[in-house]
């Protein structure tokens, strides 16, 4: 009888173990779940780890030409990493397959990547993530503004990246592609009355108010030629993206 108990004590001792060896080998656990306990170490590895789980849980927001991003992340390892340290392509596979501890991965970057240097670049990359398809929408952003306040970084940087972006790709040079089905006259529209993809009706009206009265001639009637033609120009601009938005 002895015999018996010690041997079920040995087995259960036994399984305790393996449980606790799986849990250290790597950084998926056995909930299917991406995740970089604080406990591990600020490898080459793990770094890239913890790029490749974010920006797999940034693409599970928009999945929408996924190869184009799946191509950003391989030109960004290449340029910004000296040595590869993972097989980016089979580790993003794995990643998209579970679901991301993104409060896990925060407290590994809180404490592995202590420089706002290292932190910076890492919002900065799913950032340009977002943007590889040629712009980024609500679910992106509000999840790497999420991400950035969980590592202490101030959310009004990638608000204000964001906007850069955005201005850059609505009121420079577009290439042919981008326009398609008239959604990039749709966003431009919306980066207009300073809105993003998931504006309704009332959002639309609001933000066309409230500019419109800001923007409005009558209001720079003592203010120089210069500024009257540029409020003018607003005003007018404005004006259209209210009209496309709304159906006029």
């Amino acid at each position: 009888m002895i015999a018996v108990v010690i041997s079920c004590v040995l087995v259960i001792a036994s399984l305790i173990i393996f449980q606790k060896s799986r849990k250290l080998k790597g950084p998926i656990n056995e909930k299917e779940e991406n995740h970089l306990p604080a406990r591990l170490s600020n490898t080459g590895h793990n770094v890239q780890l913890a790029y490749i789980y974010l920006a797999a849980w940034v693409i599970s927001k928009n999945s929408r030409n996924s190869q184009e991003k799946a191509a950003f992340i391989h030109t960004w390892f290449k340029a910004n990493f000296e040595a590869m340290d993972v097989e980016i392509s089979d580790e993003l596979t794995k990643a998209l397959k579970f679901s991301t501890n993104i409060r896990s991965i925060s407290r590994w970057v809180i404490k592995r990547m202590r420089t706002a240097k290292e932190r910076l670049q890492l919002i900065d990359f799913l950032i340009g993530l977002s943007f590889a398809d040629g712009d980024i929408i609500d679910r992106e952003y509000v999840a790497i503004a999420r991400f950035a306040d969980l590592i202490g970084m101030n959310v009004h940087y990638v608000e204000k990246e964001v906007y850069t972006r955005r201005k850059a790709i609505y009121e420079g040079a577009v290439p042919s592609d981008m326009i398609n089905g008239g959604q990039f006259f749709r966003r431009k529209a919306l980066f207009s009355l300073q809105l993003m993809d998931n504006a309704g009706k009332e959002d639309i009206k609001r933000a066309y108010r409230k500019l419109a009265s800001r923007y409005h001639p009558d209001k720079f009637q003592q203010s120089t030629e210069e500024e009257q033609l540029a409020a003018a120009q607003k005003f007018m601009e404005i004006k259209e993206a209210y009209d496309l938005l709304s159906g006029k």
